[in-house]
Formats: structure tokens, C-alpha cells, sequence
């Protein structure tokens, strides 16, 4: 249930009674178990000259007597971090006079307790965390006093929080600290609020090569980062969740592979007259092999050479295929146009099966997934037809969730729907758009001339637009690429949504679209859009998640995935720009 709760301010403090600072940082010895693994840092610096100091890495006493220390001198805690299941607490401090109150490690409805009652007397959050410590969900939250108003918005679901986030962005709200943190296997959502006007943007739920490559366009167009949140369950990968505004803030977003870079990075860019802004340490285990360790040749999946003829399509197909399922009967077929439909049928299986092999290649090797989802990508544009196989060009910037969804619809269509199940095939003539689901010469809802369709699960109607043409190779791939799509529908994703070809997508304001989204140009629209700059970036966000989520739910964007990658391992050549595909990961590939 969505909880918006208007700002509080809270004086009760559990195990801190004030700020504190330190100029040294302790460098925690982690467990013996987990030592080949690291703490990175994700961290914001901009022009400063405030003198801020750090706390980094120590246990709960030797930070809390710290922090005392520091307040002592005038500095002030304004943010905290607490490494998961270590808990090891690290600060930044900086010079001020403001009473500080906090509640540290305590429970969820403790803290929201107290948030209510201190926000009554005009106090304001400037941080709130979550951490497991001790196999417990903690959560902890500093304030200051302010003025003005505010809001939190606490959710469990990605939608419902865009939701709340886009009323309080009308409400001339703005985010001044976002977190998100996984309880009991569920991923949660909270933002803290207050009254501004300035335009925003964010990038949510993106690896640190997209955030990276996309900085410099925000800061072009004068944005910069107000808020970083890094989510990295542990042993699991980390996703970048950055909040923008045309406003002052930092300039320089770095990540550190450890500690010590992290301490290095500090002293570097203080001298060029920048200071830390906030610090998000998480646990990253690189399981990457080393080039010097590697004993074996590099994994990969080969695809075979085509030596086997197939009698039933004319084509040959490596001997290690699993053996084509064709549909059972061809009504209304003549020969001509039975074996079309056989040689479509049959490369479709083929595209597929290597579609299916590669996602499934991904799956059991994590430590490469991501650079395999994004190796060989082309921006999609006319000059090179939209070529890809890189999945990232047909289902958008690489996170887990998106691998996911894509690999399992994938392995649906595979072993459901070419290994699992038989199809009925008719011929139509769309000479006269008579009778059940005719094959309308002009569609009168889309005024498209349809080459085929799958209305009535099981049974694919071919129509005279869908026949058209010879049996050159060339003609048997299109028309895979037209069984792939229409084998997509009536197939339910990963989260129990149907793939289909019918979708509405919005870009801001009353700008809405409901149209089939066939063709490459539309598909990699739904991979692509970035939300636009209309509106504030609660929006953007909505409009860019529901376009991904809607590339994981369209036809045209797993039957050109399929198609491209199935061609390119057929062909053995080059095509559009791609180079040719022998092996996946590619050859060339980094491991």
C-alpha cells in the first residue's frame, strides 16, 4: 500500500545523539570467505570548498565516538552509508551549526514513527538508509530544521511509486533522497520530498556502463545528478539509480574498484577543488576469470556448419538440430505453397534454436551476460536497417530482470512451441475480406494489407500477401522471421503478460499512441525511448520503463532479435554491417 507521508521531523535518537566527523577512514578486514570479492564505491563530487571530512568503514562504537568527536569540533553528519551484513558505517561530515537528530538501526515502523513526530517540529530528513545487519532489515535517518513543504513516498511496486512520484513532481515536489532496498525477496521503494521547481530528469535501474555513457548528454543539456542510489544485493549486480535536475550539484560521477581507489579518487579531486557529495558502497564479487589463470580456452556455444539436408524444406541444417516439427496438414495449400511454408517453418526452428542457445549461453555465464548482451550493437537507424543481434538493440539497456524476461519468453517459443506442440496451417485468399478472421486484402482497423495471422491459438493463417514471392534463400528467411512473430502470440512472459503486437505508448502529456508495432523502426522505438524531456523526470521514467517493458511484450521485437542472429549464424557471412557469427559470444568477444 502506497504510504505518502507529508515531511517530518524527528529528535529521537537511538544510538546517535549529534554529527560527527573524521579525516582518517579505517579499511575494514573482510571476511576470509568473501576475500576475493571487494567493496566499490559509487560516489558524486562537485565544486566545494566547505572542508568536508569522512568516517569510511567502521564498526558502529568507533563510528558513533567518532562522530561525537567531530560535532565537537562544528561539523555536522549529512550523509551515511552502512555496508551490508559487515556493518561498517561510513560518513560525510561538514563544518555547520544545525542541531542534528537521527535514529540509527532501528525497525521500519520506529522509524517512521518518530519521522512523523519530529516532522511536526519542522524538522527535515537528509539521509535515510537501509541495511542488513546481523541477518535483520535495519533502517536509520538524520534531520536538520527546515522550512517548507514535503513529502515521503514509500512502495513496493515500481509502477505504483512512479505513480505517487509523478502527483508530488505536480505538486511542485521534488526528490532529495531516493533509496531502494530488497525485504523478504521484494524489491522497495522510498524518496524523500521537497518544494522546488526545477526541472528534472533520472536514468533508473541502469547498469554503470549506461549511466556512465549517457552522463555527459544530462550535463549537456544542464542537468546534474541530485541524487545516486547503487542497489547491489550481495553477491548479486549492482543497478544505478540517478535523479537529475537543471539545477547547481555535482559534477564528477566516479566509481572505485576499492576502498583505497576510493581514498585516492578523494584526494585527487579535492585538490581540483571538488569535494565528496555522496557515497554508496556495495559488494561486487568478480567472478571473471584472470587471463594469466585461465587453463581452458574461453566458453563458448559453436555454431555447426549446415551438412545435413532436410528432404521436407530443401535446406540444410547442421546435424546436431533437434529435428523439425511442421505443422500438421497445410488446408487450402497448393504445393507451391506448402513447401514456402516448409522452408519458412523450418529456418524459423533453426533462427530459434540458435536464439535459444545463446540467451541460454547468458544465462549460466552471469560474469559475461551483460558485455554478450551488449556485443556488436548498432545504433538502430536507416543506414544499416536496423541490423542487430545484439539483444540490447531489441529489448533496451541491459539489467537482470530485462535478461530474464527476454530469455524465458525465448525458451518458450523453443521448447513449447517448436519441440512441444503441433500447428494447423491454412492458405487464405484475401481477395474478398469474407468469413472468420479473413485475410483482409485492407484491414479496416489497420489499413494493412496482413501477410498472416494467429487469432485462434494453434492454427496459422497465411494469406496471399504472406505467399508472395520465391524459394531463394532470401525468401525463406523473411518468412521465418513472419512464423517467429506469429508463433509469439498467445505466449505469456516471465511475469504472466502476453507477447502481442497491439500496444499504447505515451510521450508526454495527452500524446498517446495505440498502434500494431510492426517493423523494425517501431520495435527498436519501444528498445529505445529515453522518456523525453516533457514533463518532469517521474514522467520520463514512466514513459521510458513502460516502452522497455512494452519492447519485452512485442512480436516484432523477438522476431527481428531472432531473425538477425538466426541469419547471421546461417549465413556464416557478413550482413548489414554485422560481422559474421561462427560462435556466440561472437568471435572477437573480450573474455
Amino acid at each position: 500500500m502506497q504510504r505518502i507521508r507529508r515531511a517530518a521531523r524527528y529528535r529521537a535518537l537511538r544510538r546517535v545523539v549529534g554529527s560527527v566527523i573524521l579525516g582518517g577512514a579505517g579499511l575494514c578486514a573482510l571476511p576470509a570467505s568473501i576475500a576475493r570479492s571487494e567493496w566499490r564505491w559509487g560516489t558524486l563530487y562537485e565544486p566545494s570548498k566547505a572542508g568536508r571530512e569522512l568516517v569510511l568503514e567502521k564498526p558502529w562504537p568507533a563510528f558513533l565516538e567518532a562522530w561525537q568527536a567531530w560535532e565537537k569540533k562544528g561539523y555536522r553528519l549529512v550523509d551515511f552509508e552502512v555496508m551490508d551484513n559487515v556493518a561498517r558505517y561510513s560518513g560525510v561530515f561538514e563544518p555547520g551549526t544545525h542541531v542534528t537528530s537521527a535514529k540509527i538501526g532501528v525497525g521500519f515502523d520506529e522509524l517512521m514513527k518518530a519521522w512523523g513526530d519530529w516532522e511536526k517540529q519542522g524538522l527535515r530528513v537528509d539521509d535515510f538508509e537501509s541495511w542488513l545487519e546481523g541477518g535483520q532489515r535495519r533502517y536509520g535517518a538524520i534531520f536538520r530544521p527546515g522550512s517548507g513543504g514535503l513529502a515521503t513516498l514509500i512502495q513496493d511496486d515500481w509502477d505504483e511509486f512512479i505513480s505517487g512520484w509523478e502527483a508530488l513532481e505536480e505538486q511542485g515536489q521534488r526528490i532529495t533522497d531516493f533509496e531502494t532496498w530488497i525485504d523478504a525477496g521484494r524489491q522497495r521503494y522510498m524518496a524523500a520530498f521537497r518544494s522546488a521547481t526545477y526541472p528534472t530528469a533520472s536514468l533508473m535501474g541502469v547498469s554503470w556502463r549506461t549511466l556512465s555513457a549517457e552522463l555527459e548528454s544530462f550535463y549537456a543539456d544542464g542537468y546534474r545528478v541530485q541524487d545516486l542510489e547503487v542497489l547491489a544485493p550481495l553477491g548479486d549486480e549492482a543497478t544505478y539509480y540517478a535523479l537529475f535536475g537543471k539545477t547547481t550539484g555535482p559534477d564528477k560521477l566516479r566509481s572505485e574498484e576499492s576502498s583505497r581507489a576510493f581514498l585516492g579518487a578523494v584526494s585527487e579531486l579535492r585538490r581540483s577543488g571538488r569535494e565528496i557529495a555522496d557515497i554508496e558502497p556495495y559488494w561486487f564479487t568478480d567472478e571473471k576469470p584472470k587471463p594469466a589463470a585461465q587453463a581452458a580456452a574461453p566458453p563458448y556455444v559453436p555454431i555447426p556448419l549446415n551438412d545435413t539436408l532436410d528432404s521436407a524444406s530443401g535446406l540444410s541444417f547442421p546435424k546436431s538440430m533437434p529435428a523439425v516439427r511442421y505443422p500438421d496438414g497445410f488446408t487450402g495449400c497448393n504445393r507451391g505453397e506448402t513447401t514456402r511454408i516448409k522452408r519458412g517453418w523450418a529456418m524459423a526452428h533453426y533462427m530459434t534454436w540458435v536464439a535459444d542457445q545463446a540467451m541460454d549461453w547468458m544465462a549460466h555465464n552471469g560474469q559475461y551476460r551483460e558485455d554478450a548482451w551488449n556485443y556488436g550493437y548498432q545504433t538502430p537507424n536507416e543506414g544499416n536497417y536496423w541490423a542487430n543481434y545484439a539483444p540490447r538493440a531489441w529489448f533496451g539497456p541491459y539489467t537482470k530482470d530485462r535478461f530474464q524476461i527476454a530469455q524465458h519468453a525465448i525458451a518458450e517459443l523453443w521448447r513449447e512451441r517448436f519441440r512441444g506442440k503441433t500447428f494447423t496451417v491454412k492458405c487464405r485468399s484475401n481477395d474478398d475480406n469474407k468469413g472468420a478472421h479473413p485475410c483482409y486484402r485492407i484491414n479496416p482497423t489497420t489499413g494493412n494489407n496482413p501477410a498472416a495471422n494467429h487469432l485462434v491459438f494453434g492454427t496459422i493463417n497465411f494469406c496471399n500477401n504472406g505467399l508472395d514471392g520465391g524459394l531463394e534463400l532470401k525468401d525463406a528467411y523473411a518468412d521465418a522471421r513472419r512464423v517467429v512473430h506469429e508463433l509469439f502470440h498467445w505466449l505469456r512472459t516471465k511475469e504472466g503478460l502476453n507477447v502481442g503486437d497491439l500496444h499504447t505508448h505515451c510521450h508526454g502529456g495527452a500524446r498517446c499512441s495505440t498502434e500494431t508495432m510492426y517493423g523494425q523502426e517501431k520495435a527498436t522505438h519501444l528498445s529505445h525511448y529515453d522518456g523525453g524531456s516533457r514533463g518532469f523526470a517521474s514522467g520520463q521514467a514512466r514513459r521510458a520503463s513502460d516502452h522497455r517493458k512494452k519492447a519485452l511484450r512485442n512480436n516484432d521485437n523477438y522476431a527481428f532479435f531472432i531473425y538477425h542472429i538466426g541469419r547471421m549464424a546461417y549465413s556464416r557471412t557478413s550482413f548489414e554491417g554485422l560481422a559474421p557469427l561462427t560462435q556466440f559470444p561472437p568471435s572477437g568477444f573480450k573474455f
